[in-house]
């Protein structure tokens, strides 16, 4: 098993063995979550145009049988500090950046 120091800003080299198994590529995004003494790196996957609707449609749907109104979302992705403009302005990323503001807003209520 491959080990690995971190550098003063905080930058991991991951070993190219560990690359290669799921593909990464340099350019990739990752939702990095600490757990305990584990570091756990989630590749992001853009979802498809029709794949982000059927998301959509379900949440709104659990919104609705939660009572949840538009004004309590918009509240929310404020406090939550996301917009549609988050990235360097890549349109795939901010589609899915605010669809995870949607979709954890949502479990936040207990949707």
């Amino acid at each position: 098993m491959p080990t690995r120091g971190c550098h003063p800003k905080g930058q991991v080299v991951i070993p190219e063995e560990v690359r290669n198994e799921p593909g990464l590529n340099e350019g990739d995004r990752f939702v990095v979550i600490g757990q305990g003494d584990a570091v756990i790196l989630k590749v992001i996957t853009p979802t498809t145009l029709e794949e982000f609707q059927e998301l959509l449609s379900q949440a709104r749907a659990e919104a609705k049988r939660a009572g949840v109104k538009k004004a309590d979302l918009k509240s929310a992705i404020a406090k939550s500090g996301a917009t549609r403009s988050d990235d360097q302005g890549d349109p795939q990323y901010q589609r899915y950046n605010f669809a995870l503001s949607v979709f954890l807003t949502l479990l936040t209520l207990h949707i």
